[in-house]
């Protein structure tokens, strides 16, 4: 392949109130770990994490972080987990443009 794809979903986390599975934090980087080894063994390094969902909003953000700790190289960037809620009003917006499109 030139490319590697990754459909970068993150419901299979633990806590996510919809896919019932059981994915930790340290899980996601494994994959992740292991998804770019691939991509720098078959093609040259080239590789796309597309977000796609997750449904427990502090899984999501841990797992994102982890993805792009792989990506990068890092071990475990000290990024810290936003509880503050300030992103409440963003995902409000979002949610109303995408309403005639989606419907949740």
């Amino acid at each position: 392949p030139e490319l590697l794809l990754v459909s970068a979903g993150y419901d299979a986390y633990v806590e996510d109130p919809l896919a019932g599975m059981s994915l930790t934090i340290d899980g996601f980087h494994a994959i992740s770990r292991s998804l770019v080894g691939l991509a720098q063994e078959l093609c040259h390094g080239r590789i796309l994490f597309a977000l796609e969902g997750g449904y427990h909003l502090r899984g999501l953000q841990a797992g994102v972080l982890q993805s792009l700790d792989a990506l990068t190289g890092q071990k475990k960037l000290l990024l810290p987990l936003d509880t503050s809620g300030h992103f409440e009003p963003i995902l409000k917006k979002s949610r109303d443009w995408f309403s005639p499109f989606w419907h949740f």
